[in-house]
């Protein structure tokens, strides 16, 4: 199939971590950590399939995906230079994709659309457990590009729940230091299955089918990914303004008006 990728056995004998990957990767915990916040509003048709799995379940997802497409949208702006490492205390689990809030979303006036507003922060540390490799593009391809799917291999333990999502970025050097540029994004949309790293028997290695969002250039075979931690919190539902009381109707009362009676004017006295 055209959008079938083939991860080959050759992912066993293929060390993800050679020596220039490796060299990304310091001792020491991350030199620094990027966060973006964003505001969103999510609309859904009353008519949408997509609330077939209930209210709640359709705005997570929703929510999670703008969430993420709006602030790595600002990560990529930004084009931020990391500087990646091993030993902080990062594991794969429910920080991935928190949710806080009861989701109560309301119905827009005059319309069939559900819609509700949610607070988001996007969270990317450029630590080895939250990274992987991109290791195959689909049809044999030398570069990739927006809505192209692409092999993954992660580094560490597969994530808890699907879609997750990760930006991408390239080793560079500046004055003799390793760095990663971020610039570009994407969500896994499929874990295929484990392999183990040549060099370490020991360790799995988790390969997973992945799809481009966005980027500021063609992607290749080899570049780095790092797993984002997104927390989306449900805030205020829409409320639907009510309308304005209307004013009573006036109604026409019968006026009496008397009429005003003037005295006459006295007479002028005779002069004597």
């Amino acid at each position: 199939m055209k959008y079938t990728i083939i991860i080959a056995l050759a992912l066993f004998i293929i060390s993800c971590k050679n020596q220039e990957v490796a060299d990304m990767f310091y001792p020491e915990p991350p030199y620094m950590s990027i966060e973006k916040h964003a505001e969103i509003n999510i609309r859904i048709s009353s008519y949408d399939q997509e609330l077939i799995s209930g209210t709640g379940p359709a705005f997570q997802s929703r929510a999670a995906q703008e969430c993420f497409v709006r602030t790595a949208r600002q990560v990529l702006q930004m084009q931020p230079l990391l500087k990646a490492g091993l030993t902080a205390d990062v594991h794969l689990n429910s920080r991935l994709l928190e949710f806080h809030g009861a989701i109560k979303p309301q119905k827009a006036p005059l319309t069939d659309f559900l819609v509700h507003d949610f607070q988001c922060s996007l969270s990317i540390l450029p630590h080895y457990n939250l990274a992987g490799i991109i290791s195959g593009l689909e049809e044999q391809r030398t570069i990739a590009a927006r809505g192209d799917r692409v092999a993954l291999t992660l580094f560490s333990d597969s994530p808890p729940d699907l879609p997750a999502y990760f930006v991408i970025g390239r080793g560079t050097t500046e004055q003799g230091v390793n760095l990663i540029k971020v610039f570009g994004s994407g969500r896994i949309i499929q874990i295929v299955g484990e392999a183990f790293d040549p060099q370490n028997p020991q360790e799995k290695l988790i390969m997973a089918q992945g799809m481009i969002m966005e980027t500021n250039h063609e992607v290749a075979k080899d570049d780095l990914i790092f797993l984002s931690l997104l927390d989306v919190t449900a805030i205020s539902a829409y409320e639907e303004t009510p309308p304005a009381p209307a004013e009573p109707t006036p109604t026409e009362d019968e006026v009496w008006v008397r009429p005003e009676i003037r005295e006459p004017a006295p007479a002028p006295s005779e002069m004597k």
